[in-house]
């Protein structure tokens, strides 16, 4: 009994000592300049957050962002501290954090260092464009239709509300019913009717979609007299899709390359010179590129935004 209640105290003092809540820091990495606009974020940085018994890693996304939690310890008022490495940047070792405070981080690029200790020559980057591909759909006139069929019917029959029935009620009226196909992807267009010999005047047109492009046209005509010509003449298309490329190009601060693609984009690469040699890189899913570090994620309107960020021994021009 007394040892129950010990341990129900115990477990109440360390609840209250540490509220059993994890710390919790995120915050964002950024390259460290003093120009704002090339403060631009960096994506798969390490985070390694520790208290000296017990840590956590994450990685920054291509926005910079990051999230760390640290379980509660037993040790009692424990330091945290926050150790921050990209291989292109210079690591960054926050002493102290806590969860009480968004943390904004700023990493210093590395210097490209040459065999004898100096600093190399950056390679120059010119004429930088954007190249991906769109599916396109293109509407091709393959021919023409032209349908010429009869309507018949039986002239001066009394309707005697038997339908259908000629427009004012007197006359019974015969209906027929025509279908045309135009083909697999293919449409009738700009579809015209008319009637070309016969009592045109005692016929009548009850349905018939003309209103818009379709495969299939089906017509239903009344007549109420002796048998009617009609001739049905049409546009016949098809939609055939084709890969179009287009050009885009990015917005350059500093070493930061951005820009975005509709959503429909396929297959980007990056068309650059190199030292004054024109060469194209294609960035495939993992948006890999020789001399930059690439990153992408959802923008509005599910674009696509990208962020290339150079890697040390490199230089927009």
């Amino acid at each position: 009994m007394v040892l129950g209640f010990l341990c129900a105290s115990v477990a109440t003092y360390v609840w209250q000592w540490h509220g059993w809540k994890p710390t919790v820091v995120e915050g964002v990495v950024l390259r460290a300049d003093n120009d704002v606009l090339k403060q631009v974020p960096i994506s798969r940085a390490e985070l390694t957050m520790t208290n000296g018994r017990y840590e956590t890693t994450t990685y920054s996304d291509a926005a910079g962002y990051f999230k760390l939690v640290m379980k509660p310890s037993w040790q009692a008022q424990s330091t945290i501290k926050l150790l921050v490495r990209h291989e292109n940047y210079t690591p960054l070792e926050v002493p102290r954090v806590t969860g009480a405070d968004l943390y904004t981080l700023h990493l210093q690029p590395k210097a490209a260092a040459t065999k004898g200790g100096g600093v190399e020559k950056a390679i120059d980057i010119t004429d930088v464009r954007i190249r991906y591909s769109e599916k396109t759909s293109n509407t091709v006139n393959i021919g023409s239709a032209a349908k010429t069929f009869e309507a018949p019917g039986e002239p001066d029959v009394p309707c005697d509300s038997k339908l259908p029935c000629s427009p004012d009620g007197r006359w019974r009226a015969t209906e027929s019913t025509q279908t045309y196909d135009a083909g697999e992807r293919s449409q009738f267009r700009n579809i015209r009717l008319s009637c070309i010999a016969g009592p045109c005047p005692f016929t009548q047109v009850v349905a018939a979609n003309f209103s818009q492009p379709s495969r299939i046209i089906k017509l239903t005509i009344n007549n109420w007299s002796s048998t009617a010509t009609f001739l049905l003449e049409a546009e016949v298309t098809q939609i055939t899709s084709s890969d179009t490329v287009r050009e885009a190009y990015p917005v350059i601060f500093g070493s930061a390359m951005n820009f975005t693609l509709p959503a429909a984009a396929e297959g980007p690469s990056v068309e650059a010179s190199l030292d004054g040699q024109l060469i194209v890189f294609p960035l495939g899913p993992d948006l890999i590129l020789s001399w930059a570090d690439c990153s992408g994620q959802q923008a509005a309107a599910n674009a696509q935004q990208y962020r290339c960020i150079l890697k040390p021994g490199y230089q927009f021009q």
